[in-house]
């Protein structure tokens, strides 16, 4: 399930999460340093921890796939995980784009993908953007 790609820690480079409760943003989740965050209460294994009882020990796992593309992966968690408002299904990758939010389980905290806002893959804008600063370092 969970393995790392050259692609995925380089799109990350480009990814963040907002973390929002009751309207106020709590912080800002850097994307950068690994190909997936599992969430969950264990703090020993998990890299978002939440103290709320409705999210189970390792509840979810964000990962980028070898295409650059993000996915959610719910553990078979007691509560769910819900994206855009809708229950995920447990067990199966759901894709995760630019300006969708989720939430785990009955946390009151939700979570924003931001990234590039134009359509085309993340691939496809990080070897444009790679371009332009090789050619800006010349």
């Amino acid at each position: 399930m969970v393995k790392q790609s050259n692609i995925s820690i380089l799109v990350s480079a480009l990814i963040s999460l907002e973390v929002i409760k009751d309207g106020v943003l709590l912080e800002t989740i850097d994307l950068t340093t690994k190909p997936y965050y599992i969430f969950g209460r264990n703090k020993e294994t998990c890299d978002v921890i939440f103290e709320n009882p409705s999210v189970s020990r390792v509840h979810m796992v964000l990962q980028h796939k070898d295409t650059g593309d993000l996915f959610l992966y719910d553990l078979e968690s007691t509560h769910g995980t819900f994206l855009n408002r809708a229950a995920i299904p447990p067990r199966k990758y759901t894709p995760l784009h630019v300006g969708d939010f989720f939430k785990v389980g009955q946390s009151a905290k939700n979570y924003i993908l931001n990234g590039p806002e134009h359509r085309e893959s993340k691939v496809v804008y990080l070897i444009r953007m790679l371009r332009v600063f090789n050619h800006l370092r010349l």
